[in-house]
């Protein structure tokens, strides 16, 4: 169970300028700041739900920096363990059955967001199975990486680039966190309802699937 602790101050991967940039509008023009808001959050949706970043609740998923806090009992001892959220910032706590973990015990793969537990001779051990497992931590990128604006800026293009939403918007979906599907351009490769080549280069971005 993943519950939203401190929500990311903002879901965009775009800053209104550069928002205005990729329009091709000059920099101190913000005759069109409110849609290109709301394009910007529908971009940062659509590259989120392509990259499966879990929900925390019925709070929308985002690539941005939050704090979160997961909870498992375990059918059976694992390891590591895997962290809903990739892209770690860092541990704020753990504990096994009420009883907090040592910092120095833990070994983190931020990218992946794989959390290995230590014994004392710095061996990594499993996870036990049936105790309660509280992880609180910081997943998601405070500063955008330049691949990630990349992407968000074609899509923005490709989405500024035909009139009116309607005739992009195949599908939509609200079920707490909601859905939306676009078609850019027709006869364009799809995948996952994102222009393939961008969908490419989100493939670092994606989390794993686990099953």
């Amino acid at each position: 169970m993943l519950t939203l602790i401190t929500p990311a101050a903002d879901l965009g991967l775009l800053s209104i300028a550069e928002l205005r940039a990729a329009v091709g509008l000059a920099a101190g023009d913000g005759s069109r700041d409110a849609e290109l808001t709301a394009l910007g959050l529908r971009v940062a949706g659509l590259i989120t739900g392509y990259c499966r970043v879990a929900a925390a609740g019925v709070s929308p998923p985002t690539l941005r920096a939050e704090t979160v806090e997961e909870v498992w009992r375990l059918p059976q001892p694992v390891k590591p363990l895997i962290l809903s959220r990739r892209f770690v910032a860092s541990i704020t706590s753990a504990s096994i059955a009420g009883t907090a973990l040592d910092a120095g015990l833990l070994e983190l793969e931020a990218s992946a967001g794989l959390l290995h537990r230590l014994d004392s001779a710095d061996r990594r051990c499993p996870w036990p199975c049936e105790d309660k497992i509280v992880v609180r931590y910081v997943a998601g990128f405070s500063t955008v990486p330049d691949a990630l604006k990349s992407c968000a800026i074609d899509l923005v293009r490709m989405m500024d680039s035909v009139s009116g939403r309607d005739p992009l918007l195949r599908a939509q979906q609200w079920e707490g966190i909601g859905r939306e599907e676009y078609q850019i351009t027709s006869g364009m490769a799809m995948e996952g309802g994102i222009p393939k080549d961008i969908a490419d280069r989100l493939t670092p971005y994606v989390a794993m699937a686990v099953t």
